[in-house]
């Protein structure tokens, strides 16, 4: 399996390390050219960084040969828009989006996007909590 990940530092590390585990080929994409200093050197991680056009950005990233897209940039906006691109342009299989604003990802939920939210998860966590306490 192949599978492209858009995020920060931090998500795209814990992210390629589950994945490689699994063993699956990894195509890492954001902004932090420090990334290569992590598992980015395992054979199975392709690292590029950001240049700015999301869509050239993608295809640059071979988008259109994974089995599966994880959005999970700092952006809302960008990981949306990208969600969007995989889906309805190039067609991937399995494509997670994070929105951390709970409302937006309420509404592109029911637009159909496959939306998981930090901020959401963290509240029914913490609302679990209570009411098992």
């Amino acid at each position: 399996m192949r599978y492209l990940i858009m995020g920060s530092a931090e998500i795209a590390r814990h992210l390629t390390d589950a994945i490689n585990l699994r063993g699956s080929m990894v195509i890492v994409l954001n902004d932090c050219k420090d990334l290569e200093d992590h598992s980015f050197h395992n054979a199975n991680v392709i690292h590029n960084v950001y240049t700015g056009c999301l869509m050239e950005d993608l295809q640059r990233a071979k988008i259109a040969s994974v089995d599966g897209f994880l959005a999970c940039s700092d952006d809302d906006n960008r990981n949306t828009m990208a969600a969007q691109i995989a889906t309805q342009i190039f067609h991937v299989p399995l494509v997670l989006c994070h929105v951390g604003n709970g409302v937006k990802a309420t509404a592109y939920k029911e637009m159909g996007l496959d939306v998981v939210s930090s901020t959401v998860m963290v509240a029914d966590n913490i609302f679990s909590r209570l009411e098992n306490s």
